[in-house]
């Protein structure tokens, strides 16, 4: 029972706040060729919440590899490959792509955008080692065969599960 719960919050949650953070708002037809002026700010809120996301595993692989290899691992009981420069590289992309979308397309203050940026970053890391976790748990080495190589269909979206959480929350708290 708590298994199949745990699976529906884990999950189920974070879908439901994409939903919502994208909003139900639709541009006024015909589109033209300034669309940009009718694109709803709910698209760019969800493209901040999957960008950030992304940029976070991006900056962690890159950051990660070239300068902290095996020195100074972050949880290596459930992810040995994670360590705290790629969360710091990790933090600085996410941090960047908060602060050239919340600026530009949303329209936020630098100081908002930079704080979630740096609230982003880390915990897009926690959704990408909950999963890990979820795997050693479970004594699997991916969660899917679906694309192979990738690590499974939850290796590709683990981080912007808990990444779409903040950016939602983030959006209701500054309105």
């Amino acid at each position: 029972m708590g298994l199949t719960l745990g699976l529906a919050l884990y999950q189920g949650w974070p879908l439901s706040c994409m939903l919502h953070l994208r909003g139900a708002t639709l541009p006024p037809w015909p589109l033209t060729a300034d669309m940009w002026n009718y694109i709803p700010p709910g698209v760019w809120w969800l493209c901040l919440a999957l960008l950030g996301a992304w940029s976070t595993d991006t900056g962690a692989f890159h950051i990660g590899k070239a300068f902290g290899i095996r020195v100074h691992p972050l949880l290596p009981r459930i992810s040995p490959g994670k360590n705290i420069e790629g969360l710091i590289g990790g933090t600085i992309f996410a941090t960047v792509t908060c602060l050239l979308i919340g600026s530009l397309l949303l329209h936020l203050p630098w100081y908002l955008c930079l704080l979630l940026g740096i609230i982003l970053g880390p915990c897009s890391l926690a959704g990408d080692l909950s999963e890990s976790l979820i795997k050693r748990e479970a004594h699997a080495k991916d969660s899917g065969t679906i694309m192979p190589g990738h690590g499974g269909i939850l290796d590709r979206c683990d981080s912007i599960l808990f990444g779409v959480i903040i950016v939602y929350t983030f959006m209701l708290i500054i309105g």
